[in-house]
């Protein structure tokens, strides 16, 4: 039987700043890759493996759930934990449907006045009374607004991680396991969107990505105080360092490689259903950052604060991104994916997000001290 996780409200030590910067960094790169035929974004993540972002954001999104929820279960009890997963779950649907209005009406507009001449760059959106109220009831999901819903139900679904980490961690993991397992070798397992032509349904499938979220949970209970490292062999090093160089060299030279396709045929890439490659990706990457003294020294650098504070107030920032690419993607439809107009629209949004979250920080500095 495995042994009971810790309680976590024996750690009183601040945020680990790794994760924020990770978040932040998952955050930059996610509104880089919204933006079709963005030069920068062959700088992202997605452009050196398997895995892009959303692994990132997701593995991290059950770490930080695991250390404030799961503290908010310890110290005020299970009624008051799940009023705070309750709470934060509905915050973030009010902020998917937000942001899926908005969509709506600022394409709309946008149609009246001026012509989008790539249909690369339009938002696939719900159009008519119908289709939204579907899109409110997460049943149609626009491209590029996919990946708040998935974590409404993971939130909704943490009160089980929680006591299952606190109780039999090992057991839990294991049964998450199971799960994206079955997900994957069974595709249907998926929530209905009826914005999806293929008929795949919720891009990120609920009961395939909930294995990323239940590990990152697992994650904040074996790491410890913040500024722990990972238990880290060197055999384990050395063999994410190979895993990791495998995928790079697989994706940069798949023509001269000529595997890329059968990898593909074999379902071992689908994001839909979180495939074993990508998985292994992000989890190698994780595991280097996290058990590595050097990137522990880095992430106190104050250059990274921006970066820092970004992943500090990730829900506020990801829907600033989604609403800065939408317009990126529409202006760019709309006068040419031209090299002045990708730089202008990267440094609008590079540059809005950290100056945003960092005026976020003071305000909340301000009502403490206030």
């Amino acid at each position: 039987m495995a042994a009971a996780a810790p309680p976590l409200t024996e750690r009183r030590s601040p945020r680990d700043p790794r994760i924020d910067i990770m978040r932040g960094a998952a955050l930059v790169m996610i509104y880089v890759d919204h933006i079709p035929l963005n030069e920068l974004s062959r700088l992202t993540m997605r452009q050196y493996g398997f895995a892009d972002a959303a692994e990132l954001f997701v593995l991290l999104a059950g770490f930080s759930a695991m250390i404030a929820f799961g503290r908010a279960f310890e110290r005020g009890g299970p009624r008051h934990g799940l009023w705070q997963t309750t709470y934060r779950a509905a915050v973030i649907y009010l902020t998917q449907a937000g942001l899926l209005l908005a969509t709506l009406g600022v394409v709309t507009v946008w149609r009246l006045y001026l012509p989008i001449g790539h249909p690369l760059f339009t938002p696939v959106i719900p159009e008519g009374y119908d289709d939204v109220s579907r899109g409110l009831a997460l049943m149609a999901l626009p491209d590029y607004l996919d990946i708040l819903p998935l974590y409404v139900v993971l939130l909704t679904l943490f009160p089980l991680v929680y006591y299952g980490m606190r109780r039999h961690p090992g057991l839990t993991v294991a049964a998450s396991g199971l799960m994206w397992l079955l997900a994957w070798t069974q595709p249907g397992l998926n929530l209905p969107n009826l914005l999806d032509a293929t008929g795949r349904g919720w891009s990120f499938a609920p009961l395939s990505w909930q294995f990323l979220f239940v590990i990152g949970a697992a994650l904040a209970v074996t790491l410890g105080p913040a500024g722990s490292l990972l238990p880290q062999p060197r055999w384990a090093a050395v063999l994410c360092w190979v895993y990791l160089a495998w995928a790079y060299l697989l994706h940069r030279w798949a023509d001269v490689l000529q595997s890329w396709d059968a990898i593909i045929e074999a379902g071992l890439l689908d994001k839909t259903h979180l495939a074993p490659l990508r998985l292994l990706d992000v989890l190698a990457l994780v595991y280097l950052a996290l058990g590595s003294r050097r990137v522990l020294a880095w992430s106190k650098h104050a250059v990274l604060r921006p970066l820092e504070a970004c992943g500090r107030h990730s829900l506020a920032i990801y829907a600033l991104g989604s609403m800065m690419a939408l317009f990126g993607r529409l202006e760019l439809g709309t006068f040419g994916p031209s090299l002045v107009m990708q730089l202008g629209v990267n440094l609008a949004g590079l540059a809005a997000m950290p100056l945003v979250a960092l005026a976020l920080d003071r305000r909340k500095e301000r009502r403490r001290s206030g």
